[in-house]
């Protein structure tokens, strides 16, 4: 659900992918018979692939194709190495919610009882020397085997939201490859005519600055997004965490006091 939410959540962002009918009969048709044919329509859009940079409409200005080509080829770099980083995160998110439902929660509990155990066998003592010492040896077991539990619950609230949101950029990303292609091809074909002036030639430097434009105003989008994304997950994060460690510390200092009573 939180996958999804986010998902729709993000293509409502985007500045055209918003506008778009078929999302828009996505998110609000409920009548069947309209879904179906709406299905049908959709099916069948024509703007599929490099089909759709014709559909918008961009600057008459000619762009400077060596600072494409610089922008585009730190892009390109930057993909991979963020790809690469995000498929690594979503690893990590994954391994320590399973370390902190399985290992950390059962290393927890077997600490939590040794040290019961240590008190109900110093209770054998005929509870003449000190009790209240035994009692607070106990309740020191009770604390590590809650903080077990704390380190069970804990993921739901950081590192499943960090996985979601590598899950996120990981569909982003796989989607790149393929647009800077179709970018590439039409920078190959614009090299082809690029001392030509004719009429032909003309309309294919404006269509592959069609393309450029629309590229460049996509990965301006996708950082912008980006930045806002992972300030905020690592913001919340972090948050969730020091409450964690916060709840261990309150605990074990509660705890720690029982001994001043004895």
């Amino acid at each position: 659900m939180n996958q999804l939410q986010s998902f729709v959540d993000r293509m409502c962002r985007h500045p055209v992918l918003a506008q778009s009918e078929v999302w828009n009969h996505f998110l609000s048709c409920t009548d069947e018979k309209r879904w179906k044919s709406g299905k049908r329509k959709a099916e069948k859009d024509p703007l599929i692939g490099g089909a759709y940079f014709s559909a918008v409409t961009v600057p008459l200005k000619p762009l400077d194709q060596e600072v494409v080509e610089r922008d585009v080829q730190i892009f390109t770099q930057f993909t991979g190495q963020f790809d690469s980083a995000v498929k690594n995160m979503a690893k990590m998110a994954a391994d320590q919610t399973t370390k902190c439902q399985n290992h950390y929660k059962r290393e927890f509990q077997l600490i939590g009882k040794s040290f019961i155990q240590l008190g109900q066998a110093m209770e054998g003592d005929g509870g003449s020397y000190n009790p209240g010492l035994n009692n607070a040896v106990v309740t020191t077991g009770e604390c590590y085997e809650e903080i077990g539990k704390l380190y069970e619950e804990q993921p739901r609230l950081d590192w499943e939201h960090m996985a979601d949101m590598m899950h996120d950029y990981k569909g982003l990303l796989s989607g790149w490859p393929q647009v800077l292609h179709i970018h590439s091809g039409s920078q190959g074909k614009r090299r082809e005519v690029d001392l030509d002036n004719s009429t032909v030639a003309v309309g294919v430097r404006n269509r592959s600055d069609q393309v450029t434009y629309t590229l460049l105003a996509e990965v301006n989008t996708f950082h912008e997004q980006r930045v806002k994304d992972i300030k905020s997950a690592h913001q919340v994060f972090l948050q969730e965490q020091i409450k964690f460690y916060q709840k261990i510390t309150e605990k074990l200092q509660e705890t720690l006091r029982m001994y001043d009573q004895c």
